[in-house]
């Protein structure tokens, strides 16, 4: 047989439970997998500041993968490590195009320090940062 070298699970009705916590013995049976070596990933939907729930997994310095895909985070320190953002150029043109079709739309953006809305041209964005959610 095969030894376990990596874990690789989702958050949301997977690895949370309906309280949005990961359940005491899957963290202890996470963390024990990393201590015998076994690499752990979760992959997300998520932006990275909805993440306090992986805070008992810190120790086993899992590969967190955000924002479906968007980003890598390094749990330990909250930083976002690896970005793969739109392009300025291919925004502008989305929204010019959508604008010119619904001028009444609104647009909100997910950012590496908190969510920002924009809900008018020439109105500046609105920021919502991350300890308000």
């Amino acid at each position: 047989m095969t030894a376990v070298r990596l874990i690789v699970t989702d958050l949301d009705g997977t690895l949370l439970g309906p309280d949005g916590q990961i359940s005491e013995a899957d963290a202890d049976a996470l963390l024990e997998a990393s201590e015998r070596g076994v690499h752990l990933v979760v992959a997300t939907g998520q932006p990275a500041r909805w993440l306090g729930c992986l805070k008992p997994l810190a120790a086993a310095h899992p590969h967190v993968i955000v924002s479906n895909g968007a980003a890598v985070m390094d749990l330990t320190s909250g930083a976002l490590t690896q970005v793969q953002a739109i392009p300025g150029d291919v925004v502008a043109s989305v929204v010019a195009r959508l604008r010119a079709a619904r001028p009444d739309v609104l647009f909100g953006s997910e950012h590496g320090d908190g969510f920002r809305i924009a809900n008018r041209p020439g109105r500046s964005a609105n920021s919502i940062p991350p300890a308000s959610w």
